[in-house]
């Protein structure tokens, strides 16, 4: 789900946030620090992403990630 464009908890909720949660699922959700406050309750993981360096200009395929 992406939570970039909405502007309330209520339009979170009217999206059908509910529908995906249910005992064993996995929601992955863009922008979630906008829609945290939906979130009690649940049990959930918060992973943050962030650039530490810039890399110089190169194509999708000569960067390789490690995890």
């Amino acid at each position: 789900m992406d939570a970039y464009r909405l502007d309330s908890i209520a339009q979170f909720e009217q999206i059908g946030f509910d529908d995906y949660c249910h005992p064993g699922s996995i929601v992955l959700i863009e922008w979630a620090d906008k829609v945290e406050q939906a979130l009690t309750g649940t049990n959930y993981i918060k992973i943050e992403l962030s650039h530490l360096v810039r890399l110089p200009e190169k194509s999708a395929s000569q960067i390789s990630l490690r995890m």
